[in-house]
């Protein structure tokens, strides 16, 4: 309990005595995902990155898009690592889940010849259909 106030606390989505703050704490309180991600959410817009945000946390709603396989982990680490990005694995899903759509087509064959959980992929692209 003690962290989850601290977070919310380093939010700036309550205040020093546990209000919500206004207005952003409120408008956390009603966003239907993490805090944190919340946050990142309602700023996207002042960097200019809402799209690439919203594909990010689509991707992160879905369990595992990588596919548990037996091969040998040479060539598993070798599929992913075409979508790896330095900067960290937020990238990374980014980069998945612009494939998947622009080059893969949403297809299923696509995600399997790259080691790929279609099932867990094509989730994400409905999360992000508009309306």
């Amino acid at each position: 309990m003690i962290r989850a106030l601290e977070l919310l606390y380093s939010l700036k989505a309550i205040n020093d005595v546990g209000e919500l703050t206004l207005p952003l704490g409120e408008q956390l309180a009603e966003f239907p995902v993490d805090p944190m991600l919340g946050k990142i959410l309602l700023a996207s817009g002042e960097f200019k990155c809402s799209e690439e945000i919203v594909t990010i946390a689509a991707m992160l709603s879905v369990q595992d898009i990588w596919v548990q396989s037996r091969l040998p982990k040479e060539l598993v680490m070798e599929a992913r690592r075409k979508f790896w990005v330095e900067d960290g694995d937020h990238l990374s899903l980014l980069n998945v889940y612009n494939a998947f759509v622009n080059k893969g087509n949403k297809s299923g064959k696509w995600c399997h010849d790259r080691l790929l959980n279609f099932g867990e992929c094509h989730p994400s692209v409905s999360c992000k259909r508009p309306g």
